[in-house]
Order: C-alpha cells, then structure tokens, then sequence
C-alpha cells in the first residue's frame, strides 16, 4: 500500500460509510499511515455538501475530525 491524497468522492465513500470495501480499505490506510491526505479543496467541497442537506452537525464533527489530517493548501508555495 502506497500512501495518497485523497479525493472528494473518496473521502466522501469514508465519511459516509456507504462502502464496504471503501471502509475496509481505509481502515487498513489508517492502519499504516496513522492520517488521511487531502486538499484543501476537498474539505471545501465536503463541507459544501453538508450545507446543502442543512447537516451542520454532521459539519461541526468534520471540521474536529480534521485535526488528525494532512491537508494540502490550494498553493503549497509562492508561484512568483
């Protein structure tokens, strides 16, 4: 197993427990690399989802879930 970034649809499959094999394989990831990668832009996009069902508790838990995570900023560094 090779670490990742993972993205939208991904995560999503994780947070949302929809998969079993999804969730197989991201306790195995969790197993190894002790934290899950993704952009910043991903975080945008799951928070957006969670706006759009008016789940803001659901909101809340992600945003502290977070702390544990490698999130990657939309520009890592100067491109000037």
């Amino acid at each position: 197993m090779r670490q990742a970034i993972l993205d939208t649809d991904i995560l999503s499959f994780i947070i949302n427990r929809r998969h079993p094999a999804v969730q197989a394989m991201a306790q195995q990831y969790i197993r190894v690399f002790r934290y899950f990668s993704f952009s910043s832009i991903t975080v945008t996009e799951i928070l957006k989802g969670m706006q759009l069902v008016h789940d803001y508790e659901r909101a809340r838990e992600f945003l502290t879930s977070l702390e544990g995570c490698e999130i990657f900023p939309l520009i890592s560094r100067n491109p000037f």
